[in-house]
């Protein structure tokens, strides 16, 4: 015999906020550890080789923090003014710095020694980013210029002129030794190559460009600026195939990790999108406006800067090897004897198939009374519960099964009353009135001969009849209204 199929209550739809699928790898960032800095936190940059140390701008300083303990490893303070950018190189033994002034410093962090010093800009240094062959340096100023570094003979290389506003971001990917990306206040995203001082393509962001990002393979990339993050198809000469306006104030940073597209913004919170549906797989608040990202190679520590000089450090367990056995247990591959020999007290695989006992779930008095055939119990059951959802779809059972008419014939006074009151109060409610007015006219002419022979009864049906008789009259006077505005709205278009 096939088991009793329970009463399904359907959630009624409600207004709320709709809740956008999970990352399981970004749920991991559990552990928070905050540090308070001086000043805002304006650029991080995370050492691309273990042990993966954070370095971060804040004031005249940079500081860099171990991976492991999060502690102060070093504190630069080598600048005359505000640093802007720090940039490690892809080797993790040197790192630059710039700051207000125009100036870049090289610096060995791990002796806090000034190698080398760039001077060529007039106006602050917003961004700056090593190429692959570790000899060459990029920098963006508010001069609106963009130079090419040669960082062994301190000397420029090439000059880049394409902005007539402050440049803000600069972006290349690993495996690019020739192109980039640059954003500025002139709205515009220009790809460059830089062997060649012209621009490659020219992308109108439509606001002020405050972080652009160059996607592995450089084939897409992304502007951020506004309330508005843009990607853009390289290869199409830059056309423009997506716009996210999941922020509600100015978007100051990007970052990705291959798969996914970090934004921070001035509105507290950094957003995570999938990069082949570009929906958001996850959000994280914070307390203050985010200034800057950064996340390591081993997507453990997940690096936040904001306005108020604080640091957001996330932490997650990077994944265990797979062909290691947890807690130090034996592993057993099947197909094999020691596979077949293990015995009973082996522990059971994670990915092994169990049976599932059938547990029996317990009924509602109504559904007892459903699977006995006893509709009428049913009914009166679900109604004296006292929710009229319960008692909704518990009639919608009913009429599946063809067995509303049986549920509701045969009643007296005291059976049939609560029946009524239930639809006094709920035929009106248009969650439930498309089958409610059916119940109601299915036990008006059921039980018309015996109308006039009960006080309650009549009551009752007199307090229906004036609720349905208002329904009409508000229903006529929205209709009426929607003709006026109707009548405005057309008025409006023909003026225009």
């Amino acid at each position: 015999m096939l088991p009793f199929k329970k009463v399904t209550l359907n959630e009624i739809p409600r207004q709320q906020l709709s809740k956008t699928p999970e990352d399981p790898v970004l749920k991991q960032f559990k552990k928070q550890t905050i540090i308070k800095e001086f000043s805002s936190i304006l650029d991080i940059a995370v050492s691309p080789v273990s042990p993966h140390d954070i370095a971060l701008v804040s004031s005249s300083r940079v500081q860099i923090f171990s991976y492991h303990d999060l502690s102060v490893k070093k504190s630069i303070a080598k600048f005359k003014d505000v640093v802007r950018s720090v940039a490690y190189r892809h080797d993790g033994k040197l790192i630059a710095a710039a700051d207000s002034t125009g100036l870049i410093q090289v610096i060995e962090p791990s002796k806090s020694t000034i190698l080398r010093t760039l001077s060529s800009h007039t106006e602050a240094v917003n961004s700056i980013m090593y190429f692959k062959d570790h000899t060459q340096l990029l920098s963006a100023s508010d001069d609106c210029m963009i130079k090419l570094w040669d960082v062994p003979s301190q000397t420029v290389l090439r000059t880049f002129v394409g902005h007539t506003d402050y440049v803000r971001s600069l972006s290349t990917t690993n495996d690019s030794e020739e192109l980039f990306v640059s954003g500025g206040y002139d709205h515009k995203m220009i790809l460059w190559d830089k062997n060649k001082e012209e621009p490659v393509l020219l992308m109108d962001h439509g606001y002020p460009v405050e972080a652009v990002l160059l996607l592995p393979g450089h084939s897409i990339a992304v502007s951020a600026g506004g309330p508005t993050v843009k990607i853009w198809d390289i290869l199409a000469g830059g056309k423009l195939i997506h716009t996210l306006n999941n922020h509600q104030k100015t978007v100051t940073c990007l970052l990705t990790d291959g798969t996914r597209l970090y934004t921070g913004s001035l509105d507290h919170h950094v957003k995570v999108f999938d990069l082949e549906t570009y929906k958001i797989c996850h959000s994280f608040k914070y307390t203050n406006p985010v200034l800057s990202l950064a996340l390591d190679p081993l997507m453990t520590r997940f690096v936040v800067g904001m306005t108020n000089g604080l640091i957001s450090i996330r932490q997650r367990t990077p994944p265990e090897n797979k062909d290691e056995a947890k807690n130090g247990e034996p592993t057993y591959r099947a197909n094999t004897k020691r596979y077949f020999a293990r015995g009973s007290l082996a522990p059971i695989a994670t990915d092994a198939y169990q049976v599932e006992k059938r547990k029996h779930k317990a009924l509602k008095d109504y559904e007892r009374f459903i699977k006995k055939f006893q509709y009428q119990n049913a009914l009166d059951a679900a109604i004296n519960k006292g929710n009229p959802e319960v008692v909704f779809h518990v009639i919608e059972e009913l009429a599946l099964r063809n067995a509303l008419v049986a549920a509701l014939t045969g009643r007296d006074e005291s059976r049939l009353l609560p029946v009524l009151k239930y639809l006094m109060k709920n035929v009106i409610n248009p969650l439930y009135s498309k089958v409610l007015i059916v119940v109601t006219n299915t036990v008006i002419d059921m039980y018309a001969g015996v109308f006039g022979f009960s006080i309650q009864i009549d009551d009752m049906l007199a307090k229906l009849r004036s609720k349905v008789k208002e329904e009409v009259e508000l229903q006529k006077r929205m209709q009426e209204l929607k003709g006026m505005m109707n009548l405005l709205l057309n008025i409006q278009e023909s003026t225009l």
